[in-house]
């Protein structure tokens, strides 16, 4: 269960990937923690720096993958820099493009996900990617009834 080394040799998608949003390793973003996780456990995690997941940021969109005990967790959605346009509300931005929380089986699940949302602009509710989901916010445009402008 160690996702930088899965990521080492899925490096062909990581590679697409990388070519349009910025990865970085990941421990203990706060989304993924659920009901129950003991927190000293997560500040451990932390602090040492333990089994750090994935985290890959495009311009407007974001996904986090961390195993946390057997359960590869996910969090996607909109991403806004802090060096955003001021004019545009924050929240309007990220909810445009959706959002979801779950589980995948596998990394390269998380990774046929990533390419799809990151690479490919599908919006969210549209991914085939093999998943479980616990939340799911879709976006903007997918919400949006024929009488909506």
């Amino acid at each position: 269960m160690d996702i930088q080394a899965e990521l080492e040799r899925e490096s062909p998608a990581v590679s697409r990937i990388s070519a349009v949003a910025r990865y970085e390793p990941s421990a203990c973003f706060g989304k993924l923690m659920r009901p129950g996780d003991p927190g000293a456990e997560w500040l451990d995690r932390l602090l040492h720096w333990r089994d750090p997941g994935a985290r890959f940021t495009s311009a407007t969109r974001m996904i986090v993958f961390e195993y946390h005990g057997d359960q590869l967790r996910y969090y996607a959605g909109g991403f806004v820099t802090p060096l955003g346009n001021p004019e545009e509300p924050h929240d309007r931005m990220i909810q445009a493009e959706g959002s979801e929380l779950g589980d995948f089986p596998s990394v390269q699940a998380a990774l046929t996900f990533t390419e799809a949302y990151l690479v490919d602009g599908l919006d969210i509710q549209s991914i085939e990617a093999p998943r479980l989901v616990h939340w799911r916010q879709g976006s903007a445009a997918h919400n949006m009834s024929p009488e909506d402008p």
